[in-house]
């Protein structure tokens, strides 16, 4: 007999000698061979199970899994120590499969492992030193329930050697007064170099700081900022705390190293001291910690995908693209339980990350490169369709509908406004360039459902951006299928030529910024002049900003331009998003000047077809053949045959109206009655003219205006009345002492009688309601006339307002003396007071009786004592009465 049991897995050779004295042919030998094989391996495919949950939550697992063996023969298999598994059948042998059941509810936050055991076992009951075995694992990470209140620590893509930015954000939801936070890492090569509060919700406390420590071999970092004086820091999502400063070292292996929560004796690990209303209580907040993800290669990102509120939003289907939305998806992932989500091995930079859910728009971010910080794509929640029992589909094919030039991206929501902007149909694409079909639903009076109403024009959007439409707009009566087509272009460059003097323009782009320094940059350093008209005159002058009235030009709008009359010829370059030319341009009754939309140059009686039974006149202007003219009963007599691109228009008309040019490309961008349009009513204080406003004034100012010596004070009304029958020409309404304008005092319109006033006629000027002795002379169309003073001619100015007012030194900076004028309304007594930046009394030049009006007196830059003091900052301050000032000057020596 052979004991194998000790032998190791080979093969074995061996002889067995037999021999007899009585045979003739003793000895015999009887050769042996032996094969050991190794004891079988029990193999469990796809055993392990992970799962993340917050507390008090259930994990429940049904799935088959196969056990296979490795060796000659079968193995008979046993399930054992179940637990929590139930595995159906609980026997078998190799190779068979058992479909494996698992249900446990975690109360308690923590980590948990469950396994079931598979043990082999030998059929025929023999002894058997081979007991093979394997087991499934669940594995259970348990998290705590979030709370109102989380700190976030931003995990960030690293290399070796570089220097890293790690974020740390919060959320609040109540004013904190103060917040704590104590982080380590487990890592020597990871060196904090600093803590910024740069750009962080706290960057304004004085109380604010960190310092670095270790606790149990590990490096930490403790952070802490406290509210001195208020205010709170308010309520908010995901606002900076802190910024953290590491450098690397080249020595760092891959990996992702993790900042987990420190502990400090003389600070909680993490707190956050708030005031719900109730007074300063102690909060926890939830901590959701980042890593320092090191790879060896650069190509790696990863991010979040959130709501508004900075709310993890798990499914989202993300993509890497190499541009969006005309490149090619090149990768595609989905959000993780907390909205995480990455992609490595990426071969192409820059590049796009776009990401979509069904009930969000979708979101972007563009741009990226290898090793950019984790990135937040915020994805915004639809707005809220109301459905009713009828509805008309509307839809377009594959490549039917572009956005930006291409194919409308999969997860773009497409939606349907009525002309009150009632949204009334929504549609997420699915398939790339195609939507529909879409609902969108009809009004009914009868069931007070809201909707859209037979003969309305609806107007679309895609991802919130309007778009071109193509096919009939209009909401017909029966419930049918309508193909309408969509499009929303991208950025373009608008180009327009100016020449020197008068210029008459506009552009059909619609600017990011509406700020007339942005717009007009590329020619402001010609520029002279701008004058644009919203119910009354507005000017922007580049050299009397602090005068003008016209900060901002659209689309919508005409404008002239005075340009460098020793310019021949400068280009306007404006680059916006284009304007589908039928957008509707708002109307007021009397004059309005406006833009020109269509691209292409039109007869004047079509592009303005829609308005001409209201029209009254429309002017052009050229630069070299000047005005042309066109009325609806002119016939051969107008010389405004057509209208252009890059020109703008006046446009009389009797009552308010909605100018919507005929579209040209067969799109209809929005109703052309009731749709909301920007709002181009003046807003200028002060200003009530619509009744007297024309094409033609001149601009009147003031930087300290002043009636027979005494300023004239903020809320005071200027008028400006004609000379030879007083009536109104002009108005404008201070809101700071002394200074006013531009206002406009208007003249009549070429064969017009409006106000009476003609070039080189006289007017004067109504302070409140008292008349001034000035005469002024209505020169020529934009000119800039600055009044300095005015006299009553000493009648009664008791009508005339006048305040207590300080104004600024002069000179300023100054060396060694300086004057400082003040104004009281009535005599009395009055202090001059110069203070050093600590707030110590240095000098009182004036201490006594001060006349009504202004007053003038000089500080020899000298002390109490007699002492020329130090070159610096220092406040001078009017007392008088109840009222005080201050203002702030420079000594220079």
């Amino acid at each position: 007999m052979v004991n194998y049991h000790s032998l190791v897995p080979g093969s074995y050779y061996d002889s067995i000698m037999v021999s007899s004295e009585e045979a003739g042919n003793s000895p015999q030998f009887v050769h042996v061979s032996l094969v050991v094989w190794p004891c079988p391996v029990l193999t469990v495919e796809d055993s392990e199970f992970n799962f993340t949950i917050f507390e008090g939550e259930t994990v429940s697992l049904g799935d088959s899994v196969m056990l296979t063996s490795s060796g000659p023969s079968e193995i008979y298999w046993v399930a054992t120590n179940p637990g929590y598994f139930i595995a159906s059948p609980s026997e078998g042998t190799t190779p068979s499969s058992t479909f494996l059941t698992y249900e446990r509810t975690f109360e308690t936050f923590g980590t948990y492992a469950d396994t079931l055991v598979f043990a082999g076992s030998n059929p025929s009951d023999t002894a058997w030193p081979c007991l093979p075995e394997t087991m499934a694992i669940v594995n259970v990470n348990v998290v705590r329930l979030p709370s109102a209140d989380t700190i976030i620590v931003v995990s960030t893509p690293a290399v070796p050697g570089m220097r890293l930015e790690v974020p740390v954000l919060f959320s609040n939801s109540c004013p904190l007064e103060g917040m704590s936070l104590v982080l380590a890492w487990d890592n020597e090569e990871i060196h904090l170099d600093s803590v910024s509060f740069v750009g962080s919700a706290v960057e304004y406390m004085d109380s604010k700081g960190a310092y670095e420590t270790v606790y149990n071999n590990m490096d930490q970092v403790s952070i802490y900022a406290n509210v001195d004086e208020p205010p709170l820091v308010p309520v908010g999502s995901q606002q900076l705390f802190a910024t953290m400063h590491f450098a690397l070292s080249c020595e760092i292996e891959d990996g992702a190293y993790e900042f987990v929560l420190g502990e400090d004796s003389a600070m909680p690990s993490i707190a956050f001291i708030r005031d719900c209303g109730e007074g300063p209580e102690v909060e926890i907040p939830g901590y959701i910690p980042g890593s320092t993800i090191v790879g060896t290669a650069t190509n790696f990102v990863c991010g979040y995908v959130v709501d508004p509120d900075m709310n993890e939003i798990e499914g989202a289907t993300v993509e890497l693209w190499d541009d969006y939305p005309t490149g090619a998806i090149l990768m595609t992932t989905t959000s993780s339980s907390i909205g995480s989500f990455a992609f490595d091995d990426i071969t192409t930079i820059p590049f796009d990350l776009y990401a979509y859910k069904d009930g969000y728009y979708p979101g972007k971010i563009e741009n990226n490169n290898f090793g950019d910080k984790g990135g937040i794509i915020i994805l915004e929640p639809v707005q809220e369709l109301i459905e009713t029992i009828s509805w008309v589909d509307y839809g377009c094919p594959a490549e039917g509908n572009t956005y930006f030039g291409a194919p409308v991206p999969v997860g773009s929501v497409v939606e349907a406004f009525t002309p009150d902007s009632l949204l009334v149909g929504q549609f997420t694409v699915t398939l790339a360039g195609s939507y529909g079909y879409m609902p969108v639903y009809r009004a009914s009076s009868e069931l007070g459902d809201d909707g859209v109403v037979a003969g309305e024009t609806i107007w679309f959007t895609i991802n919130g951006l309007q778009a071109v439409a193509y096919g009939n707009t209009v909401y017909p009566t029966e419930n049918i299928e309508v193909q309408v087509c969509l499009e929303v272009r991208g950025e373009v460059l608008k180009e327009c030529d100016l020449v020197g003097g008068w210029n008459l323009i506009s552009w059909n782009v619609d600017t990011e910024s509406d700020d007339i320094a942005e717009v007009l940059s590329p020619i402001m350093g010609s520029v002279e002049v701008v004058r644009g008209f919203e119910q009354g005159g507005l000017t922007y002058d580049p050299d009397l900003p602090e005068f003008s009235t016209l900060w901002d030009v659209d689309h919508l709008s005409g404008y002239l331009v005075r340009i460098d009359p020793d310019v021949d010829l400068i280009t306007l370059e404006v680059t916006g998003l284009p304007v589908p030319e039928t957008t509707p341009i708002a109307l007021t009754a009397r004059w309005n000047l406006v833009s020109y939309l269509p691209e292409v140059d039109m007869a004047t009686s079509s592009a303005l077809g829609p308005i001409l039974d209201n029209l009254v006149v429309a002017v052009g202007f050229d630069p070299v053949t000047g005005i042309a003219i066109y009325r609806p009963d002119g016939g051969e007599f107008n010389t405004l045959e057509t209208m252009s691109t890059c020109s703008g228009y006046w446009l009389k008309v009797v009552e308010n109206d909605v100018l919507t040019y005929p579209g040209t490309f067969g799109g209809t961008a929005i109703a052309a009655e009731g749709m909301p349009v920007k709002n181009r009513v003046v807003t200028t204080p002060g200003i009530d003219q619509a009744s007297i406003s024309t094409t033609n004034w001149i601009d009147l100012y003031s930087r300290n205006l002043t009636v027979d010596g005494h300023l004239v004070e903020a809320g005071t009304t200027i008028t400006a009345h004609a000379a030879d029958d007083n009536s109104l020409i002009g108005s404008f309404t201070l809101t700071t002492h002394g200074k006013f304008g531009f206002m406009p005092v208007y003249a009549d319109d070429a064969g017009e009688e409006t106000t009476g006033m003609l070039p080189g006629d006289n007017f004067y000027l109504k302070v409140g309601e008292t008349r001034t002795t000035d005469d002024f002379v209505w020169s020529t169309n934009g000119d800039c006339v600055e009044v300095v003073a005015l006299s009553t001619g000493g009648t009664d100015t008791d009508n005339v307002p006048i305040s207590y007012s300080l104004d600024q030194n002069y000179p300023n900076p100054f060396n060694p003396t300086t004057t400082i004028s003040f104004s009281l309304p009535n005599t009395g007594t009055a202090k001059i007071e110069v203070f050093n930046v600590l707030g110590r009394l240095i000098a009182t030049p004036f201490d006594g009786e001060a006349s009504s009006g202004e007053n003038q007196v000089v500080w020899n830059g000298r002390d109490q004592n007699g002492s020329a003091v130090a070159s610096g900052v220092y406040f001078y301050r009017l007392s008088a009465d109840n009222y005080t000032e201050t203002r702030k000057m420079m000594l220079l020596k």
